[in-house]
This record gives structure tokens, sequence and C-alpha cells, in this order.
């Protein structure tokens, strides 16, 4: 606006500073335009790269956290067996392009030598050598350019004649802005009419096609109705054969098995209830459990047995229902459902590190795998008490390392703990207790049993384990962000994102940390928003109705 101003002044006057008013020049001015605005643009260019590439350093510098060296010299020495393992994979992945390359130059060599031999056989015919394809290309090439160079040219001229004509014609009228104000009045009627005739035409097509289901399912009774009196006047005994497949959807009787994928000798759990006539969420998910357990029991419940299976429909849909509903809360409540949606796990590579699981992948490694440092099932239960101690002194109550003993006292199994120390987002934190023996047995037989045998106990990651409630998904992140720098952490497992989602729904954040008690002992934080805490509150006792029951049927 300023320099608007002078100008106008200027002109007023008789000068532009120091140019007198029967020097002034068209294409002087308008080269002298030009010059300015371009020596503009590369200014903002210049700022602009500036900027981005600090924000690009910024974002490289914070992707990567600091390493985290290994709590114990007896761990680093069982750990040590793994760190070459991502040198393999890159040498031998380093040998396949090698080899791809050598693939390649040898299919060029020959296909070379080919086109030889038939340019020869075409030389001593007396023939041509067909390299016309290659002088079409060039020929195509050049026109392209001369096009293209025709093309900019053209362009500048036309934006110098515009910039003489402009300074030419309105050069006496710089204090005239009314003009402008009209056009821009102009432009918004038009706009506006715009909007509003794409408005009635929206309108218009939904009415139409309105109309056209109402005439289409008045066709469809109308050619049924018809079709029917036609077949009874002539077969008036017999019903017509297509009245089953036009009859309403919830009159039809349905013949689908439960879920999807069974075969033959597999019950059909649906085939007796005619009030189902389609398969739902509820019928998948049993479905899936059923075979889980069949296949792993190695047998079939008999067909007196089904309505026990039958049974667990109720309970399944009120459970399933508790998700969604805490779903629903959660994405109502706050602003970090997106980001837990999108977040990604991290684990440890390249020997400490914690990084993206993306990140890693790129690089073309895998993860360190974690482990206990005890083998023996009963001494693993004993450092599990001591390391269930000293993680609820860490997590909620101020105290020293005498205390340990009586938190258990202070804070029994199933209790609640307000305002907790390992981060002050999270509303409160429960302690479930040691995972119990016959649970943690049966998960190492079941999971690590086929590959471990004897050694599977020590994948038991989860057997100290403590939990934090948030009130919704930006607290949580806040949360999270505290204990990546208060604790050691060496695993986060995103159950929010899409790869990682249950059947039933169940969401929360999985930390695994490294206590010393006095051996590094690896335990678990749950992270979770209120609205899942309150829901698997709730769907336990529908659990255990279903746990009783797949028990009962394939004991």
């Amino acid at each position: 606006d300023e320099a608007i101003q002078q100008e106008i002044e200027e002109a007023r006057v008789g000068t532009r500073g120091n140019i007198q008013q029967h020097e002034w020049d068209g294409k002087a001015c308008a080269k002298r335009l030009y010059d300015e605005r371009k020596e503009m643009e590369l200014k903002h260019v210049a700022l602009v790269q500036k900027v981005e590439a600090e924000r690009q350093e910024k974002v490289d510098s914070a992707r990567l956290l600091p390493v985290r060296s290994a709590s114990d010299p007896a761990l680093a020495e069982r750990l040590d067996g793994f760190k070459h393992i991502g040198h393999r994979l890159h040498a031998v992945q380093a040998a396949r392009d090698d080899e791809r390359r050598r693939i390649k130059m040898q299919v060029e060599a020959q296909t070379m030598a080919e086109c030889d031999k038939v340019n020869q056989n075409l030389l001593a015919r007396g023939g041509v050598v067909g390299d016309r394809h290659h002088q079409l290309f060039e020929e195509a090439a050049d026109r392209a350019s001369r096009r293209n160079k025709k093309k900019w040219e053209n362009l500048e001229s036309d934006q110098m004649s515009r910039s003489e004509h402009s300074v030419a014609q309105h050069r006496q009228a710089l204090t005239d802005l009314s003009r402008l104000h009209d056009l821009h009045a102009e432009n918004q009627h038009r706009l506006n009419k715009t909007s509003e005739e794409a408005i009635k035409k929206a309108e218009l097509n939904t009415d139409l096609i309105r109309q056209s289901a109402e005439k289409g399912r008045c066709n469809t009774k109308n050619a049924y109705r018809d079709v029917s009196s036609r077949h009874k006047e002539m077969h008036p005994f017999q019903e017509h054969p297509g009245s089953k497949e036009l009859r309403d959807s919830r009159q039809m009787k349905t013949d689908h098995p439960l879920g999807f994928g069974n075969r033959g000798g597999r019950h059909s759990l649906l085939a007796k209830d005619k009030s189902r006539s389609c398969i739902e969420s509820v019928d998948h998910v049993l479905s899936a459990v059923n075979q889980i357990v069949a296949t792993r029991a190695n047998c079939t419940p008999e067909e007196s047995q089904l309505n026990a299976l039958r049974d667990l429909m109720e309970p399944l849909s009120a459970l399933m229902q508790e998700y969604k509903d805490a779903a629903r809360d959660a994405e109502l409540s706050g602003e970090g459902a997106e980001w837990l949606r999108n977040a990604q796990c991290m684990r440890l590579f390249h020997d400490g590190c914690l990084m993206e699981d993306l990140d890693g992948w790129h690089e073309c490694t895998q993860p360190d795998t974690l482990m206990q440092t005890v083998d023996d099932f009963d001494v693993l239960m004993e450092l599990a008490a001591k390391a269930q101690a000293q993680l609820l002194l860490k997590v909620g109550p101020e105290g020293g390392e005498g205390d340990a003993d009586k938190i258990a006292k202070r804070w029994p199994i199933g209790a609640k703990w307000n305002h907790p120390r390992a981060t002050k987002k999270a509303q409160f934190a429960y302690n479930p207790g040691i995972k119990p023996r016959g649970s943690a047995v049966a998960k190492a037989f079941v999971r690590f049993g086929p590959s471990e045998r004897e050694n599977r106990y020590r994948h038991l990651l989860d057997l100290a384990r403590c939990g934090l409630v948030f009130a919704d998904g930006a607290m949580l992140r806040e949360g999270l962000n505290q204990i990546i720098d208060r604790f050691e952490v060496i695993q986060v497992l995103n159950y929010y994102n899409k790869d990682h989602q249950n059947l039933l729904g169940q969401k929360h954040i999985e930390v695994l940390i490294v206590l010393k008690c006095p051996e590094p002992f690896i335990c678990e934080l749950r992270l979770e928003e209120m609205s899942y805490f309150i829901a698997r509150e709730k769907a336990s006792p529908h659990i255990e109705k279903i746990q009783k029951t797949m028990a009962n049927l394939y004991s």
C-alpha cells in the first residue's frame, strides 16, 4: 500500500524519483518492473528453501532417540549373538542386488549381440541397418524442444507486450481505484450465482434419484404381482418357482454356517435359527474363536453340544457392544484419537536403539530379541515378585527403597492409586498383581513351547505389570512421552494401530521397561484411556462365561 501511494504521489507531482516526466519510457519501465519482480521471487524462493531445510533438519534430529546401553553386562553377553543378524541380512540383500545386475548386463549383452548379427545379415543381403526407430526418436525430441522453445518465447513476448500496454494506458489513472472495486464486486456476484446454481442442481438431482428409486420399487412390486397372478391362473395349485427369491429378506430361512470358510464336516450353528437372516460380526468372531480352539484341541464338538455355542451369542454381542461404545466415547473425548491410530510401534534396533518400526525396516534390519535373563520358572516368579514391588514404587507412591516390603499393604491387588508419580498426565494407576502361575504356564506352553521347549519361560515379559489410565488420547500421548524419558523403555506396542487390532476391539498401548531388582527384569506398563478401562471391567463377566463354556466344550 505504501509503494502504491508513493507511486501515486510521484505521478501527481510529475516525477518518479530521479526520472523526469519527459524521460518516461514504456519499455524501460516494464523491464524495471520485471527485474524487480524477478528479484523478489528469487529472494522468496531462497527463504522458503532455507525454512524447509531447517524444518527437515529438526525432524531428522528428533526422529532417532539416543542409544540406550545395556542394563547389565550379563544381559549384553546374552544378547551379543544377535548383533550380527543385521550385517548378515545386509550382505544377503547386497548379493541379490549384484546377481540382478549381473543377469541384467548379461541379457543386454545377448540382446546387443543378436542385434549386431541381424544387422550384419541385412548388410550382407544388401539391406539397410534397422536403426530407423532411433532416428525417429531423435527427430521427435528435436521437434518437441523447438516447440517448447517457441512456446516460451511467445509467452515472454506476450508478457512484455501486456506490461507495455498497461504502463501506456493506465499511466494517468493510478489514482482511480474504483475500477478494481467494481471488478471485485462483479467477481463476487458471479461466484455467488454459480454456488446457488450448483445447490439447485444438486437438489434437483437428489429429487430425480428419489423419484427413480420409488418408481423402480413400484415397478418391481407390480411385475411380481402380475407374474404371480398369471402363474396362479395357469397353475392354481402350484407355487411360483421364483417366489422364494422375491420374499422379504426378514422372512427368508437361512442355511448359512457360523462364520466363513467352514468346510465339509463342520456343523452349521445357525441352520436352526430362523430369526437370523445374515452373518454379522458376532458370528464371524465366534466362528474364528471356535475354529482356533478346535485346531488347538484337535477335535470338533458333537451336534448335541452346539447349543452351548449358540448360547454364547448373547454375551459375545454384549462384550463387543461395550468396546464399540468405548471407541465412540474415545473419539468424542479429545484430540488424540487420530494420533493414536497413526502412531507406529517402537522396538530396539542396532543393538539398543529405540526406533519406530518403519525406520528400522527401512534399513533392512530386524528388531533385537527380548527375553528374561532366567530360564527357571520358580526363580523367575520370585524375581517377578521383587520386580512388582519395585515397579509399584516407581509408578505410584512416593517412598524409598525401604518401602518395597510395605507396598503390598499400601497398594493391594486391584486397588487404584490417584495421581501417580510416573506421569502427572494419568488420572490414576491400578495394580493388577503379578501374573498368576497357571496363566503364565499356559501362555508359555501355547505360545513359546513348540519352538523353545524347556526355555519357554524366559519369553514371559508381562509377569510384573502395572496399568495407567488417562482421560483421553491427548493425555495418553503426553504420558507416553514422559514414560519414555523417565524409564528405560525397550519396546512400545500400539494396539490402536490397524495392524495390531483384535477381533473384540480392545485398544491400549503396551510399554516394556527394564528394572533392576537387583538383576535386570523386564516389566510391562499398560496405558489405556478411561473409556476402554471401564469397558474392560464391564466385559470381564462376559469373558469369564465364554472361557468357561469353551473349556467345558473342549475338555
